[in-house]
This record gives structure tokens, C-alpha cells and sequence, in this order.
């Protein structure tokens, strides 16, 4: 079975948290740097890219590139300490969350089926 299959199952539980509980998910492609987080509950979900590192800084028109061919809305972002991040923006229905989040993984990533993914998160219980 693909990780890919794992993801709805914790957005599920992503999206069941209180609002104002900082529940979080980051799906990282094992053995690299790459990751996709996001923040969510009951209201909404966000998917972010954060453009922190010289890595996730390259692969800026990529991610770009792939929101924009699968007419995904990006919002640009800055943290308080100037930080950039790339947003998208979702209803809490964890099937789409999922469904776009293996989009990205598979299109900005180069993710397959036999791919390792790692999970981690707060408000999540892992299986």
C-alpha cells in the first residue's frame, strides 16, 4: 500500500480538531528535505510551502508552475521574522485536501507509489 493512501486519513483527523488548536500535518518525502505542511480544523485547511532554505527557495517556480496547470490559487506570505510561504487556501473536506496534497507531492516532489513518506503532526494519531 502507497503512503499516498495514508494522507486522507489524517486530514481527516486534521480537519475533526477544535479551531485554535494548532493541530498540524507535515508529509516529508523520506530521505530529503522536501515537505508539504499544513495547518487545519473544523473551518478550514491550509497547505504551505514554506521558501526558507536555498532548496525549497528552487523549487519556488515549480511550485508555482504546478498550482497554476492544476488551477490551485497560491497566496504568497511572509512569518513575522520575513519569512516567505507559498499558501493554498481549502475547505475542510479531507478527500479534496488529499487529493491535492498528493497532486503537489506527486508533481512538485516527483513522488511515486513506492515512495517513503514520513508523517508527523500534533492532534494526530499515526498507525
Amino acid at each position: 500500500m502507497s503512503d499516498l493512501t495514508k494522507i486522507k486519513s489524517y486530514v481527516e483527523q486534521l480537519i475533526r480538531t477544535s479551531p485554535g488548536d494548532g493541530a498540524f500535518l507535515i508529509i516529508t518525502v523520506n530521505g530529503t528535505e522536501d515537505f508539504l505542511q499544513m495547518t487545519g480544523d473544523t473551518r478550514g485547511v491550509q497547505l504551505n510551502f514554506p521558501l526558507i532554505t536555498a532548496r525549497q527557495m528552487s523549487m519556488e517556480s515549480n511550485i508555482r508552475a504546478v498550482a497554476a496547470r492544476n488551477g490551485f490559487t497560491l497566496t504568497e506570505n511572509n512569518g513575522s521574522d520575513g519569512s516567505r510561504f507559498l499558501d493554498i487556501g481549502m475547505a475542510a473536506n479531507a478527500s479534496e485536501v488529499a487529493q491535492v496534497s498528493e497532486i503537489l507531492l506527486r508533481e512538485v516532489f516527483r513522488v511515486g507509489e513506492a515512495t517513503k513518506l514520513d508523517f508527523e503532526g500534533d492532534g494526530i494519531e499515526f498507525k
